[in-house]
């Protein structure tokens, strides 16, 4: 892995800590890069504001039912989660806990965050503002994974206001 990561030895510090608007700074301070992995959006907001304060890569990863999405953010924060998703949504969300999440495509999106992770410090590739999305059979898509730019956002908050296009190149897996 090494020698495929640029000469970047990776290594993982587990945070045994709830993340909270107290402690979000000192948590994100001198990492490489932060896994973001919440069910919820309030800590994924949070945690894509305190990596963009810290100057810290984030990739973010979000599952539910039977499709889910990675997303990589550079340390100069775009774009980034709030480019696509510019604050909470209002009313009751859909959570893990009540729509259920089916556990494989968990591991497949762990595995695109590992994925990214591994290539943000090393810059390895050209990896920030990639959004990879995937979709299981029961979802209609015949187990694809899609990859995408964001491509009107290329700035942290610059852009238009609304949805942002995302275009994916999909692949059936094998």
């Amino acid at each position: 892995v090494e020698r495929q990561a640029g000469g970047v030895r990776p290594t993982v510090e587990l945070v045994r800590e709830r993340l909270h608007p107290g402690n979000a700074l000192r948590v994100f301070a001198g990492a490489s890069v932060v896994l973001e992995c919440s069910d919820n959006y309030a800590t994924k907001f949070l945690a894509a504001d305190a990596a963009r304060l810290s100057e810290v890569p984030i990739v973010h990863g979000a599952a539910i039912r039977w499709v889910g999405t990675a997303l990589a953010v550079g340390p100069q924060g775009g774009p980034c989660y709030r480019c696509l998703f510019e604050d909470l949504p209002e009313g009751a969300q859909a959570t893990c806990d009540l729509a259920g999440v089916v556990g494989p495509v968990c591991g497949i999106i762990g595995a695109l965050q590992a994925s990214f992770a591994l290539t943000l410090p090393a810059e390895v590739a050209p990896t920030y503002a990639k959004l990879a999305a995937f979709a299981t059979i029961a979802s209609g898509a015949i187990g694809s994974i899609g990859a995408g730019v964001l491509a009107d956002r290329l700035e942290h908050g610059e852009g238009p206001p609304g949805p942002v296009s995302v275009t994916f190149e999909t692949s059936a897996a094998a």
